[in-house]
């Protein structure tokens, strides 16, 4: 399978910088790594989403959390691609943590986790079905390449 790779201009101290390509002498190749925080109170979940997720050059679980308190406080600290948010959380609940990590981490894209639900949620930018868990790779690259 081909890597994508994404040129981004870097200033000489190797800083990125805005500005296009043309005229940058400095430019230099960098994969393009999608970034994921998983919120799921269920830790063999996690630990299954981790094993699979692992091995991939492409997508990177940044942090996990069992709880969206705790979740929320480390999508505000790693501003993931991705955050991975259990729809029936203890506590707080998916849907109404959604708004908060929306805060916390605006870039994010919000994926509803769930063994139940058949329709994506209003508050939710997709829905992965548990159940489906061996595709949540394909799943992932493919809602990347649809957000860029």
């Amino acid at each position: 399978m081909a890597r994508r790779l994404h040129l981004r201009p870097r200033s000489p101290e190797g800083i990125p910088t805005a500005a296009g390509l043309r005229g940058h002498a400095h430019a230099r190749i960098e994969r393009v790594t999608t970034t994921v925080l998983i919120v799921d109170d269920n830790a063999t979940f996690r630990e299954a989403v981790q094993l699979l997720l692992e091995d991939e050059p492409d997508i990177d679980l940044v942090g996990e959390s069992p709880d969206a308190t705790d979740g929320v406080a480390r999508a505000r600290e790693l501003q993931p691609d991705f955050v991975l948010l259990d729809y029936l959380l203890p506590g707080l609940s998916g849907a109404r943590a959604a708004p908060l990590f929306r805060q916390a981490a605006p870039n994010a894209r919000i994926v509803a986790i769930t063994s139940f639900l058949i329709f994506k949620p209003d508050w939710a930018d997709a829905l992965l079905n548990k159940t489906n868990l061996d595709q949540i790779v394909s799943f992932l690259r493919s809602l990347q390449q649809q957000g860029q």
